[in-house]
């Protein structure tokens, strides 16, 4: 797991007598070595795909560096907020990439995305004593809906958030935002049901209301995971050396559905304390 205090400044202390050692151009050349050889790739607490609580940093996390494993190369891989997790590699070249990301119309547009990494099952929660009634996305405009900012949801669905024909209370979580549903302050929660699921056993916050809360019976959408790179030559570059990598994996099979027992690897009581990573860098 890569710590958002401690990485930058022990990446300074390694690369300074690199460049003192040798001549500036033998320096950038070991940098670069280096960095293929240990790429560093950002995600967020989003259980049971990622989390730090969880074996090998969540379902999805362990394929990820598996891939890398199968080139040779070990991963290392970084919890931020997602905003800053889908900036940084934009902003800071020594981050490879940022992951999982959906293929949404607005992903597609900056990203060079790889292979499938994994399956997400969008789905909207939902109070048992006021279930929804809809059948198509153009329905949801009767109700507010519950979103994480900066998450991609349906495109047909963003595009009646952005126009404002949807209206929606925004958090900055998943468990936040069911937590809202609980309280009466949505209709309804956009929300992958495997992270429903594990939420509702694991987030003690929500456990008293795990017999008021469900999912809806209509699937919003089924998205394809992926790795977003740079959509730029480098990008396009690193994509195709992952895809070899992960494709190394599938030649046994792949598994693109979340283990059914994600359980935390921490005691249960400090899990239910502590807060997901709010790293500065």
């Amino acid at each position: 797991m890569l710590q958002e205090k401690g990485f930058l400044p022990l990446l300074a202390a390694l690369l300074l007598p690199l460049c003192l050692a040798f001549p500036a151009h033998a320096a950038d050349t070991s940098a670069k070595a280096a960095e293929k050889k240990n790429p560093v790739l950002l995600t967020l607490e989003w259980p049971p795909y990622t989390s730090v609580k969880l074996a090998d940093n969540g379902h999805i996390a362990k394929r990820v560096k598996a891939a890398y494993a199968a080139l040779g190369q070990e991963a290392k891989i970084g919890f931020f907020s997602w905003r800053r997790a889908m900036r940084l590699p934009y902003t800071d070249r020594r981050f490879t990439a940022f992951f999982p990301a959906y293929p949404s119309a607005e992903r597609k547009q900056v990203c060079h995305l790889s292979e499938p990494i994994g399956m997400s099952q969008l789905g909207l929660a939902q109070t048992s004593q006021k279930p929804l009634q809809w059948a198509r996305t153009e329905d949801l405009k009767r109700y507010r809906l519950g979103i994480v900012t900066a998450y991609s949801n349906e495109d047909s669905l963003d595009r009646f958030i952005r126009d404002g024909s949807v209206k929606t209370v925004a958090t900055e979580g998943d468990a936040e935002n069911l937590l809202n549903l609980a309280r009466g302050r949505v209709d309804a929660a956009v929300i992958d049901t495997y992270v429903f699921n594990w939420l509702m056993k694991n987030d003690a916050r929500l456990r008293p209301w795990q017999d008021k809360l469900q999912m809806n019976e209509r699937v919003l959408v089924t998205w394809p995971l992926f790795v977003c790179f740079r959509k730029d030559s480098e990008g396009d570059v690193l994509r195709d050396e992952f895809n070899r990598g992960l494709a190394a994996l599938h030649e046994s099979g792949p598994d693109l559905v979340p283990p059914a027992q994600a359980a935390p690897v921490i005691p249960e009581k400090t899990a239910t304390k502590e807060k997901a990573p709010r790293k500065k860098i």
